[in-house]
């Protein structure tokens, strides 16, 4: 409380460059940093690494990341898994290649707003997702969040841009994965009955082009915010979203074994 007794919050930016053996001495020097008073928000920007030391992680409420880089998922999320345990679970996972999904994940859902296009969910029997080179696992975490909301499985994988589901009447549907130069995940195309929807940047880059057909139709795109994939930005969005994250972890959980 300030002295008019209106309410403060204060906070504080640290940023160490480490290299060489001192990256060794990571834990000491971020706790020698630390005031108790206020959450600490770690953003680690390179992979996690063995040994995880435990009086660091009893202190970290967040931790950042980004998985897009990372050269073995499963691993890093298995040491990212002993942190938390290491904490007593107070640590909430907060992965920047999540975070340059919210806009798309918005975009979609959108469509499916109102009661009357829930049937739509049900029928839906193709998807998919053109993505950037060295973005593969930003496309398999949007896979993993159709999957998860909507109770679909792996049920094999084709090829290495072809993945079969099934929902959870039994019906199949298809996932084509297209890699080529683009945003992130740079449009995503879902197949219902006769309609697509579709989401794709605009040429301008800030904005989605997002759109419902059959065919014949002349299509007629809206517009909605795209936001931006500078780590910076994804930082900040990030830091002003709370919980615990746990539609990403069912996601990241659907497909692990793919990423």
């Amino acid at each position: 409380m300030s002295r008019a007794e209106s309410k403060q919050v204060c906070s504080e930016q640290i940023s160490f460059l480490l290299k060489g053996g001192c990256t060794a001495q990571l834990p000491s020097i971020v706790l020698s940093h630390l005031d108790s008073d206020l959450p600490l928000y770690l953003w680690l920007q390179e992979e996690f690494r063995e040994p995880i030391d435990p009086q660091l992680w009893t202190w970290v409420d967040r931790v950042i990341y980004d998985s897009h880089c990372w050269s073995d998922f499963r691993s890093q999320m298995g040491l990212l898994e002993h942190a938390k345990h290491e904490a007593n679970q107070r640590i909430v996972p907060c992965d920047l290649n999540w975070t340059r999904l919210d806009n798309l994940r918005f975009a979609l859902a959108q469509f499916f707003d109102h009661p009357a296009s829930h049937h739509r969910l049900l029928k839906i029997s193709r998807v998919r997702i053109d993505f950037a080179p060295r973005f593969r696992s930003t496309a398999l975490l949007f896979v993993g969040w159709l999957s998860a909301q909507l109770g679909w499985h792996i049920e094999g994988v084709k090829s290495s841009h072809e993945l079969r589901l099934t929902g959870a009447s039994g019906r199949h549907i298809d996932v084509e994965l297209r890699e080529h130069d683009g945003e992130p995940v740079h449009t995503i195309a879902l197949t219902s009955g006769d309609v697509e929807f579709r989401i794709s940047y605009a040429k301008c880059g800030d904005l989605l082009e997002v759109s419902r057909s059959q065919p014949g139709d002349k299509r007629t795109p809206q517009l909605m915010p795209a936001g931006t994939n500078d780590p910076v930005s994804l930082f900040n969005e990030e830091l002003m979203r709370g919980g615990p994250h746990h539609v990403y972890l069912r996601a990241a959980n659907c497909v692990q074994d793919l990423l």
